[in-house]
């Protein structure tokens, strides 16, 4: 239920909607299907999530629009997304040339317009700018290049998701202080503990389970 949902780090909700689609997905295009299948699928996700808003809106459920959000059905989409844009990076479709420039620099473009002014639904703008980012990046700007993939951001990837289910406790304990949450000083204070705790939590825990899993799982 919805408040069992936050009963760790109030981020751990997302994990029974990833799970569900993990599920789902690979039934739904399994053998990489064609565009054809990926487009219906997507369209049908999208349509799925309109039409489970709708009901909840028109019998008035109680507390409809937060029930609603921890509704699997309003996720599906990215994950369609996500298995579209791995088609076309890993295929033979993957862009090059002009078209991944153009295509690399919109989706920059529209990261930081969000990141200023949150332009639109930010969620979904920053699922769409990621998008652009899987299927046009390859080392097409030497700067972007270096920023992109030097041992420091590709640190924070492997720790990301560490980052993620720490942030909100971090923050919930800021907030308990008095000390600011939002804005630069906010940001940069909840990132900069965020990144401690993260990298604590990935190398005395997280590696550890997962060397010992390989070593009990190893059939020598």
């Amino acid at each position: 239920d919805r408040m069992s949902a936050y009963a760790l780090f109030e981020v751990d909700w997302t994990l029974p909607i990833e799970m569900t689609w993990y599920v789902i997905l690979p039934m739904l295009i399994a053998k990489m299907p064609g565009w054809k299948r990926l487009a219906i699928w997507w369209a049908i996700t999208m349509l799925l999530a309109t039409l489970v808003r709708s009901f909840f809106l028109w019998f008035r459920l109680e507390d409809w629009n937060l029930s609603l959000h921890f509704f699997p059905s309003q996720y599906g989409y990215y994950f369609v997304a996500g298995a579209i844009a791995h088609k076309i990076r890993f295929q033979e479709t993957f862009l090059v040339g002009r078209t991944a420039d153009v295509v690399l620099c919109l989706a920059l473009a529209i990261f930081v317009a969000n990141c200023l002014f949150s332009v639109g639904n930010t969620p979904k703008m920053f699922a769409v700018a990621t998008f652009f980012v899987i299927i046009s990046y390859r080392q097409q700007f030497k700067s972007l290049a270096y920023l992109l993939e030097n041992d420091k951001v590709l640190l924070i990837g492997n720790i990301s998701y560490s980052l993620y289910l720490v942030h909100m406790p971090i923050i919930l304990l800021l907030r308990s202080q008095g000390l600011p949450t939002v804005g630069l000083a906010g940001f940069s204070l909840v990132y900069g503990l965020g990144l401690v705790v993260a990298y604590c939590t990935t190398v005395f825990f997280e590696l550890p389970i997962y060397r010992w899993h390989r070593y009990a799982s190893s059939p020598t």
